[in-house]
């Protein structure tokens, strides 16, 4: 199984903060229920990143994967039926995030909410949060709708599933996740890191072997800690 996702759209795919999918995959059609795209539009480019469910109106997402809410949808359907878009509502953006972080090498919680304008259809469900013990070592589970081919758009938009594990150093801010050439890409920023099929990391960035973005190293941000944040936010809501 190989996953290698990344955060934009087709034209914007090449250089996201984050990757999707790549290496040993297989298709995730039981997650289709809690995950959705986020769409972006910046002047002439375009973009996207995958997103949790965690309430009917509201899903978790990386931070780096929002901009002003005229500039997004959020995306869902299948091809048993038309795509559908939702409006943005509002964004809560964690206040511990740096969006030049990797250049200025400071400590970033790279996590948004977005509470939709109307619920999502009753099919879809919420994630559970994952409260078991983590460990290095421990399999985990990323999942996305990135990038399948580093370097394709047209390999992006399905939803992907890969096995990899979480390797040191281990704090409570970062996940770092590797496999054997697997991991998430452009289009993958966003998405959840499973534990037990329970939601423990959201995905923030990747990196590959010799000048490639995605297929080495695959980080997320750590949930537990923030889950302060997340709950008040949603509380406000």
């Amino acid at each position: 199984m190989r996953i290698v996702k990344c955060v934009g759209l087709a034209a914007a795919l090449v250089s996201a903060p984050a990757s999707a999918m790549v290496g040993e995959t297989s298709p995730a059609p039981e997650l289709a229920k809690n995950l959705v795209m986020v769409l972006t539009r910046q002047g002439s480019g375009a973009g996207f990143c995958t997103a949790s469910v965690l309430a009917s109106n509201v899903i978790l997402t990386a931070a780096h994967c929002v901009t002003s809410l005229p500039n997004m949808r959020v995306h869902f359907g299948d091809t048993a039926s038309p795509p559908r878009l939702i409006e943005i509502a509002a964004v809560a953006v964690h206040p511990q995030f740096h969006a030049n972080a990797i250049a200025t090498r400071e400590r970033s919680v790279d996590l948004a909410l977005i509470k939709l304008k109307t619920p999502l259809p009753d099919g879809f469900q919420s994630l559970e949060f994952g409260s078991g013990e983590i460990i290095v070592g421990a399999p985990l589970q990323l999942a996305g709708f990135g990038l399948a081919v580093e370097v394709d758009g047209h390999s992006a938009g399905k939803l992907l599933q890969a096995e990899v594990t979480l390797r040191a150093p281990l704090s409570n801010l970062l996940l770092w996740m590797e496999g054997d050439k697997t991991g998430a890409c452009t289009g993958d920023s966003g998405g959840p890191v499973l534990q037990n099929g329970a939601l423990v990391g959201v995905i923030s960035w990747t990196t590959g072997e010799a000048g490639h973005h995605c297929g080495k190293l695959t980080q997320a941000i750590r949930l537990a800690p923030q889950m302060g944040w997340v709950n008040e936010v949603m509380k406000g809501w």
